[in-house]
């Protein structure tokens, strides 16, 4: 179990990439009145809200307002609210000798893929590829009764996903990735995680047939890539709404059979999941954690 936390705990709301549009921060307002229903401090990072910084310097003031965050013993856990581009910007400042040291939960999703994948390459920590913001953006509540019910009561609600094989029948490994075009940032730095053995999980946002066909081609073109265990294919929400009005389940696994078989070797197994992606009703993945699938009868 990674992350738990109790009533008057304080968590940290942070913002390693792009600041949050004007339109969006009513959203960020009834995410904290949330959290502090819930029993929950949260505490603000002052980028989060904060748009007329300059965008050259902001990267090694994000990092050591991030290094604070770890160092402060009151803080249980960081989930990171932003998205968009500059994510990796911050890696060169990141203190990745303290992350290790004072080790706790953090999480984000989108943009942050870059952040939290360097995170587990330099200091072999488990981090959380999920979204906190679903919270209030999931209007069935289903998230926060997730989030409650795995955070605050220490189940795995929020962990477990549905999934089937698209190819092969058994998948094992240490999970890395997240969003394809984020975690290409890292393809020739000495933040890219090592593939060899990894579970490589790939979804995305933006992008059609031909660009992401693209993103996986450039992964393929990576030391090491034919020695990962398998891929877990998330959601594509621009391919899926692309290609089918409804974006059917059986839709949405026939496209990742055909991008996946495309570049990989025919005992590479490969997953399909609906449950994890851009969708407000997401589920929450550990990267860095091993993880066992087997097809299921």
């Amino acid at each position: 179990m990674i992350g738990k936390i109790s009533n008057g705990d304080k968590i940290a709301l942070t913002a390693l990439s792009n600041p949050v549009l004007q339109k969006n921060k009513d959203n960020i307002y009834k995410l904290i009145k949330l959290l502090e229903k819930t029993g929950l401090t949260p505490i603000t990072s002052k980028f989060v809200f904060d748009d007329s910084y300059d965008l050259f310097a902001a990267p090694e003031r994000k990092t050591a307002e991030i290094e604070e965050f770890f160092l402060n013993p009151e803080i249980k856990m960081i989930f990171d609210i932003s998205g968009g581009d500059i994510s990796n910007s911050c890696l060169p400042y990141m203190n990745f000798d303290v992350i290790k040291r004072y080790a706790k939960p953090f999480a984000g999703y989108s943009d942050l893929s870059a952040v939290l994948n360097a995170i587990y390459s330099k200091t072999g920590t488990k981090v959380i590829l999920y979204q906190i913001m679903n919270l209030i953006l999931d209007k069935t509540e289903a998230q926060y009764r997730n989030f409650s019910d795995t955070f605050i009561n220490g189940r795995n609600t929020l962990f477990d996903f549905e999934y089937e094989f698209i190819q092969g029948d058994y998948i094992e490994g240490t999970v890395i990735g997240g969003n394809i075009r984020c975690f290409l940032k890292l393809a020739g730095t000495s933040f890219f995680p090592d593939l060899k053995g990894k579970i490589l999980f790939l979804e995305s946002l933006s992008g059609n047939e031909a660009r992401i066909f693209s993103y996986l081609n450039q992964l393929a073109q990576i030391k090491d890539f034919n020695r990962i265990s398998g891929i877990i294919f998330g959601t594509f929400t621009e391919l899926e709404g692309n290609n089918s009005i409804t974006a059917t389940k059986e839709y949405q696994k026939e496209v990742k059979k055909n991008l996946g078989l495309s570049i990989c070797k025919k005992n590479i197994p490969l997953v399909f999941t609906g449950d994890i992606g851009h969708g407000n009703n997401s589920k929450a993945l550990i990267l860095g954690e091993n993880l066992t699938l087997r097809k299921k009868d």
